[in-house]
């Protein structure tokens, strides 16, 4: 599902009371809904988490999908085969000396993963960059509206009221320096983010993980 760009573009001019567009042209709110999508996508990683199916180049240094700015997990090797994190190169370090050098094989092991270098992940053994792929769960960037109003930005329609709120938070920066503007700025952002931060809460509550179904005790009884 996505949310269609000109249609974005009426309903947002209708919220500033800018029909005719004479105060905010055409690119600017397609900018604005933009920069808007951008905010959601940084607050909201789940959003825009997608699962793809990534080869690897070979070594252990590896890059995110094209389009992708944050790693979830990685699941695991493409067509079966675990895989599990490691919280840093130290415990590699240790435990096997010289990882790094180490011939590139098929099956990976283990990955690591640094929000300080956030489109880069490390894997151990290192990849032999022909048949080594891994199954990620990655938040990629959201879809552009183009400036002739073209396009659409990649959100379900519920969250309609949430990205108009901050199409409008953002086309009220262009005259921020206006006392007026700031507030109506900051009522709409308010509106915006509380708007995304219930949506989490409730998806928390009522999710499987939330409400305790399936829970570690039920899987270790089903499997024995």
């Amino acid at each position: 599902m996505a949310l269609d760009g000109a249609t974005l573009i009426q309903k947002l001019r209708g919220e500033l009371q800018d029909v005719d567009m004479d105060r905010w042209s055409l690119s600017e709110l397609a900018d604005a809904l933009n920069q808007a999508a951008d905010e959601v996508a940084i607050q909201r990683h789940d959003l825009f988490a997608r699962t793809v199916e990534h080869k690897l180049q070979a070594g252990p240094r590896q890059v995110l999908p094209e389009g992708c700015f944050r790693l979830v997990e990685a699941i695991g090797n493409t067509g079966g085969g675990p895989i599990s994190l490691v919280e840093s190169r130290r415990e590699l370090d240790v435990s096997a000396p010289g990882w790094m050098t180490s011939p590139g094989r098929e099956r990976i092991r283990h990955y690591i993963y640094d929000l300080r270098d956030p489109t880069h992940f490390f894997v151990w053994p290192p990849a032999d960059g022909v048949k080594a792929s891994l199954d990620l769960v990655v938040v990629a960037y959201p879809q552009r509206i183009a400036a002739d109003g073209t396009g659409a930005i990649d959100l379900a329609d519920v969250y309609e009221s949430a990205l108009l709120k901050g199409g409008i938070w953002k086309a009220y920066a262009k005259d921020a320096e206006y006392a007026g503007n700031a507030q109506i700025m900051q009522l709409a952002y308010s509106a915006f983010a509380s708007t995304l931060t219930g949506d989490i809460r409730a998806s928390v509550v009522s999710s499987p993980n939330g409400t305790g179904v399936g829970n570690k005790a039920d899987i270790s009884a089903s499997t024995r």
